[in-house]
């Protein structure tokens, strides 16, 4: 299914893989899926990006797409992230490089 997708497509498909990772509570996978400098700028470990996810996500997220946008290499998409047990919600926007394969990098906004 992937390989078959265009590129906003392929965004979307990482984007859930990573939103998936989240709630499965499985944030070595979400960790390892963010771009190298952004870690460096903002989780130097994996444990402080866990507890960013735990404080910031909810329990079972929800998203939808609401803008695609490409500047050069980059792919950059808003999404609205829901809890999916009440109608709590918020914005965040995504950064996506896209690699070979199924490979990408990713970072988004971290609203401190």
């Amino acid at each position: 299914k992937y390989n078959s997708s265009n590129e906003n497509q392929k965004v979307a498909l990482n984007i859930e893989k990573f939103i998936t990772a989240i709630n499965s509570k499985d944030y070595k996978y979400a960790y390892n899926c963010l771009a190298g400098s952004f870690k460096n700028n903002y989780f130097k470990t994996e444990a402080e990006f866990e507890n960013y996810a735990r404080a910031n996500f909810y329990e079972n997220n929800t998203v939808t797409y609401d803008n695609f946008e490409k500047q050069g290499d980059l792919y950059i998409c808003k999404v609205t992230i829901k809890d999916a047990k009440t109608e709590n919600k918020k914005q965040k926007t995504f950064i996506m490089q896209l690699g070979e394969g199924t490979e990408f990098v990713m970072s988004f906004d971290v609203g401190r």
